[in-house]
């Protein structure tokens, strides 16, 4: 009887010490498979792309998807939509749901965040890039301080300055101002 008190409290032993890697502040999180990339900004990501629909449009630069019965945050790598309460907030996200609520899209995942959500480039089923069009339309800012992706970068910077010349979306307000400096200003 005894010892076999003793193999069970060994077991549930080896369990917590398995469990406790992916356990953080009571929470658990995907450890990546060697190899993951890692950034300075943000914590390791499995890069393998990966497919999945569209569920909820949080803003212009966040959504979630489905995975089974769960929902999974992305936030859109290297762009900065309005906030909700900022101008253009709400059309930037009604912007977004229009173009891709309900559709399956495939992503490519850069990092997780400080709020563990996976940072990934999304694109249509034809390899179109979604944040061409984001930032083409004036719906979102290059996010200069997390873009370091050469040539996407330049790309979504290039659309950027297409989208003010044209005043389109966010760039037909002379006083629009990144979400970065809104929040300090609100």
């Amino acid at each position: 009887m005894r010892s076999g008190i003793i193999i069970s409290c060994a077991l549930c032993f080896a369990v917590v010490i398995a469990l406790l890697p992916g356990m953080v502040n009571g929470r658990f999180f995907h450890i990546p498979r060697p190899g993951a990339k890692t950034y300075s900004h943000g914590f390791a990501v499995d890069t393998a792309p990966f497919a999945a629909r569209v569920v909820k449009i949080h803003d212009g630069d966040t959504i979630s998807i489905a995975n089974g019965n769960r929902l999974i945050r992305i936030r859109f790598y290297g762009v900065d939509s309005p906030e909700y309460d900022q101008p253009f907030g709400t059309v930037s996200a009604r912007n977004l749901g229009k173009a891709i609520k309900g559709r399956t899209l495939r992503f490519e995942p850069k990092y997780r965040d400080k709020y563990n959500r996976i940072v990934a480039v999304p694109y249509f089923a034809d390899g179109t890039c979604l944040l061409d069009m984001i930032i083409e339309n004036g719906d979102a800012w290059v996010f200069d301080d997390f873009c370091d992706d050469g040539a996407l970068c330049k790309r979504l910077r290039e659309a950027q300055h297409r989208a003010r010349i044209s005043q389109r979306g966010l760039w037909s307000d002379r006083g629009a101002v990144p979400p970065s400096v809104w929040r300090s200003l609100h």
